[in-house]
């Protein structure tokens, strides 16, 4: 009986740690400039909102791809607070197509409360 609860507790442990390790917030392999769009959505970190934040704010990065993959943000404008997250977001995304290492972009984020 003792071996069953033991197994029972150990298995409730196991999927608990792969359920979270499961729903984190991966980076995915980045390839295309479509895949860069859709990574930026998803790796975004949303700031907390205080009561005197703007309903709608937007963010305009304009960032370049080193040659080990990484993000460099040049330029950040707008709201500080918001271009910290967004900074910090992007700098995790890791590119692994080659042709894309150098080249430059421009991305508008907007974030927008939702009542």
């Amino acid at each position: 009986m003792k071996n069953l609860v033991k197994t029972l507790v150990l298995l409730f442990v196991v999927s608990t740690l792969s359920i979270t390790t499961l729903s984190a917030k991966t980076p995915p392999a980045i390839s295309t400039t479509q895949d860069l769009s859709k990574a930026i959505k998803t790796v975004i970190d949303y700031p907390m909102i205080e009561e005197n934040d703007a309903l709608t704010t937007s963010v305009d990065v304009l960032f370049k791809i080193d040659f080990d993959g990484h993000i460099k943000v040049l330029k950040a404008d707008g709201c500080d607070k918001y271009c910290k997250k967004v900074i910090k977001s992007l700098e995790r995304l890791n590119i692994v197509e080659e042709k894309m290492y150098g080249r430059y972009f421009s991305q508008t984020i907007t974030f927008e409360l939702i009542k």
